[in-house]
């Protein structure tokens, strides 16, 4: 940026503080303490360009989609959903409870505002909301533990249940309570309170004593246990988290450790353990995982359960006729609801109690609650049964399997998006690949369930116009490439034979290519034919990701692939325009790994190469973990390591195997960006102008590191402790003057959510200390700004 141009800036920024800020004769002394003010700022920053991002882009869920019935999607850009689990929470304070949907595949928070109708279309995505809530995994429940009306959050972690108290005032925020996790007494010992992440239990008072009680599966066994609640009983009130184990066998039932199978009248007694031994296979003595949904469904005033099992795909409804304060199950039915449609969804249903039709009564939604991302349905995958009786009185008719999803994209497991002026019109259509449709699950020889998956590509047709755009869905099956059942399919376009016509190949789960060849007459109206399987006998060795582009600047298009491994291979065409050879020159190209070791050992890169505004090369990574990462330094570079400046592009955050696409869609010199996910969906960010970085740590040596984003912020900052040995540092932040403006003692959660809408514009230190366990003194800071 040219100098001239910035300390012009400051000027204007000078003079509109002065004016905004009315300040007082002399008004020539007020601009010039703005302006001193801006140089100070500026100074800090540097006139170096690297001190901005390269790129901005705002998250605008507005953009048209239309389905193939015309009708538009009006939560088209939410991103899909695959296992949703669905939470009534208060999002902006005005007393009407609004939603939350958490997906586990991916770990991905929506949040949607209540506009008071009565209908499911009563909620509006409103992604603004999301980084309010801390970190979430596998499950999560919101329930007002201490009946204070906040919900607050109890969650999975590795070894049971984490707990977030609401402590929210003018805004959403949780503080941690259990560290690391929720205990109970065990006889005389105090342990974790065990819950692994297959397993959703009930939490729930179950005594009527006014706090929260526990069922949940043991680990080792096939029965459910209580966990109660001693807060009541021994504090007069609910705002302790105090649980002792008090029943080993809830109900008096047990199920089979090698199937759904239900077992009545176990346990009556500990000396009954041959029955015990009969029934958990001595080979493999652990629970495999369920789901738990606690309902009065026979009208006796009892909670009735409302069980899921791993691998199958029906709830069963095990009757409760013991008493309040024992409860006994003494029949089940294996269909449910059994007035209606009953459930059928691989795998491992997990019922949920909500109202999510507005119309002040719980609904029962279902959807599945399995971790593996291959062993259950992701398309049509949310069941909605409307409660046409009360709350206290439920009565269930299916209505629809596809709740939410029929307003959005989705396309079943994982999205991967392709901008491309298919149709020769002058402007960018949308392709979607996927993972792939379930379309059938069964148990092998080994009685391991399986499921065959077969991908599709999806056709959306820019109907809107140059800088308008808006897209309709033509052919969810484009080229009918279900007819070849493959896996995983990622689509590159261009014109490798000379004739002015787009082909396309599709890259796949098995690594190699597949060749279609447009041989449309009209080419308003693309055709496409395979003319080769396994084209050029080019291979990565799984999940290949094409993209046709010009790499070396030679006029010739070149081929690079995304693959499981998290790297990139790079195919030189050493042939001509009309007659390419692909020649590969490395599968490391560029040294880009996006495996993340700590994450997953697969790094499933999905490149998209793309030229700016200057036409410089620049490159976004897709990746296993969900980060995009962006690189810069590829001309004349090839055989180099090219420079990682992003590791997590703006700190986009779209759930895991994302994928990026980049396009200048909307009229500006600046490029949008729409990227895939796991979850079958898609998300739009709209090209706005860079942001100054958050500013590099001051101090050499600091050990403290950690994230603020956005920088700068109006509102309020996010910070992000990624590495949960510096949890409880201090933090202070100071302004130019040196200040104390905020300081917090124990930094307690991984990620905390400053509000700033009452500090004044400008600069401020952000600075965590923490003494490690040697002494020494750990620190780390960063600067951000604040109304600029």
């Amino acid at each position: 940026m040219p100098l001239l141009v910035i300390y012009k800036s400051l000027i204007i920024k000078a003079v509109n503080r002065a004016v905004r800020t009315k300040c007082q004769p002399p008004v020539i002394a007020c601009f010039f303490y703005h302006l001193l003010f801006f140089i100070a700022v500026f100074s800090f920053y540097g006139i170096k360009a690297q001190d901005y991002h390269d790129f901005g882009f705002e998250r605008n869920s507005t953009l048209a989609v239309f389905g193939s019935d015309n009708k538009l999607l009006d939560l088209a850009w939410t991103g899909g959903l695959n296992a949703a689990q669905f939470h009534r929470f208060d999002l902006n304070f005005n007393g009407t409870e609004d939603l939350i949907i958490f997906d586990r595949h991916g770990n991905r928070l929506l949040t949607f505002l209540n506009d008071g109708s009565d209908s499911e279309y009563a909620f509006s995505f409103a992604p603004e909301y999301i980084d309010y809530f801390p970190p979430l995994h596998d499950w999560v429940q919101f329930i007002d533990f201490n009946n204070n009306g906040k919900k607050d959050i109890f969650t999975y972690t590795v070894g049971g249940i984490k707990v977030f108290k609401n402590v929210s005032d003018t805004i959403i925020r949780f503080q941690q309570i259990t560290f690391p996790y929720l205990l109970t007494q065990i006889g005389s010992m105090q342990t974790n309170l065990f819950v692994t992440d297959v397993d959703y239990p009930s939490i729930f008072d179950m005594d009527g004593d006014g706090d929260l009680d526990i069922l949940t599966f043991w680990v080792l066994t096939t029965f459910v246990e209580m966990h109660t609640n001693q807060s009541a009983e021994l504090y007069g009130h609910s705002d302790s988290l105090t649980y002792k184990k008090t029943e080993y066998c809830w109900g008096y039932f047990a199920e089979s450790d090698e199937s759904n199978q239900i077992y009545l009248d176990t346990c009556v007694n500990l000396k009954n353990m041959d029955f015990v031994r009969r029934i958990v296979s001595p080979e493999e003595t652990r629970h495999a995982g369920s789901t738990l949904l606690m309902l009065d469904m026979t009208g006796n005033g009892l909670h009735d359960l409302i069980l899921g099992d791993t691998d199958y795909p029906t709830l069963f409804l095990l009757k409760n006729d013991g008493t309040a304060d024992s409860a006994r199950i003494i029949d089940f039915d294996t269909v449910f609801p059994a007035n209606t449609r009953p459930v059928n969804l691989f795998s491992m249903p997990a019922a949920f109690f909500v109202d999510v039709n507005n119309d002040g009564i719980n609904d029962l939604v279902v959807s599945p609650f399995e971790k593996s991302l291959r062993r259950s349905k992701h398309h049509n995958s949310v069941w909605f049964y409307k409660n046409i009786g009360s709350n206290e009185f439920p009565e269930f008719v299916f209505e629809r399997e596809d709740l939410f999803q029929h307003r959005m994209i989705d396309v079943g497991a994982g999205a991967l998006p392709v901008l491309i002026d298919l149709d020769d019109d002058g402007l960018p259509d949308l392709m979607v690949g996927n993972f792939g449709y379930n379309d059938t699950c069964f148990f092998d020889q080994f009685m391991n369930l399986s499921c065959k998956y077969i991908a599709r590509l999806a056709y959306f047709k820019n109907t809107g116009n140059s800088g308008n755009p808006e897209f309709t869905l033509v052919d969810d099956d484009f080229a009918n490439l279900a007819a070849l059942g493959l896996r995983a399919i990622y689509p590159a376009f261009g014109d490798l034979d000379g004739d002015g016509k787009t082909e396309m190949l599709i890259g796949n789960a098995e690594g190699n290519l597949l060749l279609f060849k447009n041989i449309s007459k009209n080419d308003r109206e693309p055709e496409y034919e395979l003319v080769d399987d396994n084209f050029q006998e080019i291979a990565v060795g799984a999940f290949s990701a094409p993209q046709l582009i010009d790499l070396n600047g030679n006029g010739l298009t070149d081929l690079v692939l995304g693959q499981e491994n998290g790297k990139i291979s790079f195919y030189e065409n050493q042939g001509s325009a009309t007659n390419p050879v692909f020649v590969k020159i490395t599968d490391e190209l560029g040294g880009v790994n996006v495996t993340d070791q700590m994450f997953s050992y697969t790094g499933h890169s999905i490149p998209h190469f793309f030229r700016d505004v200057q036409e410089t090369l620049r490159l976004f990574v897709g990746s296993e973990s969900g980060r995009i990462h962006y690189f810069k330094d590829i001309e004349n570079n090839l055989d180099g390591t090219f420079t990682l400046v992003e590791e997590s592009l703006l700190h986009i955050n779209e759930g895991i195997r994302t994928a990026p696409a980049v396009g200048f869609l909307t009229g500006s010199n600046y490029p949008d960006l729409i990227t895939g996910n796991y979850g079958g969906g898609l998300s739009f960010y709209k090209g706005a102008a860079p942001q100054p970085f958050g500013i590099e740590n001051p101090i050499e040596n600091a050990r403290i590191h950690f994230d603020v984003f956005p920088n700068p912020a109006a509102s309020h900052f996010t910070l992000i402790i990624r590495d949960s040995d510096y949890l409880h540092a201090s933090l202070e932040v100071f302004d130019l003057t040196g200040r104390l403006v905020f300081e917090i003692k124990s930094l307690k959660n991984s990620q905390t959510v400053i509000p700033v809408n009452d500090w004044k514009p400008g600069l401020y230190i952000f600075s965590l200390r923490k003494t490690g366990k040697d002494g020494s003194v750990l620190e780390g800071r960063k600067k951000v700004v604040v109304g600029v």
